[in-house]
């Protein structure tokens, strides 16, 4: 299986009369996360594609951009997406169980969590051995392997594909 953690894109500052959790994503945030969606939908052209988000705001849109752009010009069932409120903690034991849950279904050989610094940095070390602080719309891809260190495979930015 092939895992894909994302960091949402970039969002509003957090102030008074706006909470944590219900930070939307700025125009940057939104032009990033479809340019990152853009250049994940070439990597994976025809492959059925999971999508599990944490349940905050800026994570919930960043994950509908990043479904809207990999479903373009494909079946519908090939990209399914849903939240796992897990992603907003920081214990793997439960995404963990999730994916052996999803490989023993035969669900889809790609999938992605949506979520938050520092989790993603940390479930990253965790799983491969490597550390890297997530920036926004950014993409670890990682080659999940059952009894020993997972690899990291690449480590993908929005700004790899600017001009």
């Amino acid at each position: 299986m092939r895992l894909y953690l994302m960091r949402h894109g970039h969002a509003v500052k957090e102030r008074a009369a706006l909470d944590n959790f219900h930070r939307p994503l700025t125009d940057t945030g939104i032009a990033e996360t479809e340019k990152m969606g853009r250049h994940l939908k070439e990597m994976l052209p025809d492959q059925a594609v999971g999508i599990y988000l944490s349940p905050l705001v800026r994570t919930q849109q960043t994950g509908e951009i990043l479904a809207r752009t990999l479903r373009d010009g494909r079946a519908a069932a090939d990209v399914t997406s849903g939240t796992l409120y897990a992603l907003a903690r920081d214990n793997w034991e439960p995404l963990d169980n999730h994916l052996i849950n999803l490989t023993a279904s035969g669900g889809p050989e790609h999938v992605f969590f949506v979520s938050h610094q520092p989790f993603l940095e940390a479930w990253l070390y965790g799983l491969t051995g490597v550390s890297l602080s997530f920036k926004q719309s950014s993409v670890a891809v990682i080659d999940l392997r059952r009894g020993k260190k997972s690899k990291l495979v690449a480590y993908l930015t929005p700004s790899l594909w600017e001009k």
